[in-house]
């Protein structure tokens, strides 16, 4: 069996436990954006977690492989784990450091 794509480190956004994540960081990010209260803000959060739900429906919640995916399911898993793991990297990077920062500007 050939590796993932974009296996970096021997991680791939497109493995189990990446598809688990990867659709709540859809649906978290989803959520997030509905509540900026603007028309678009709600549509493009609607989508995004429906996004997230698929992504959970085509892997069966990280049980299916990517190679025993049909074509459809690949292009919405896929673009369902890349968007919601590279939210949550961003959200805890960022919510980290801005911890470091208070923690740098209290002593």
């Amino acid at each position: 069996m050939s590796t993932l794509p974009l296996t970096i480190a021997g991680r791939s956004p497109f493995d189990p436990i990446r598809f688990r994540w990867g659709g709540a960081g859809s649906v978290a990010l989803g959520v997030a954006v509905m509540f900026t209260g603007a028309g678009a803000g709600i549509v493009f959060g609607i989508l995004l977690v429906l996004l997230g739900i698929a992504t959970w429906f085509f892997t069966k919640f990280g049980v299916t492989s990517w190679y025993d995916m049909s074509a459809a399911g690949k292009v919405i898993a896929g673009t369902g784990s890349v968007i919601g793991c590279a939210f949550l990297y961003i959200f805890l990077l960022t919510f980290f450091a801005v911890l470091k920062l208070f923690e740098f500007f209290t002593k």
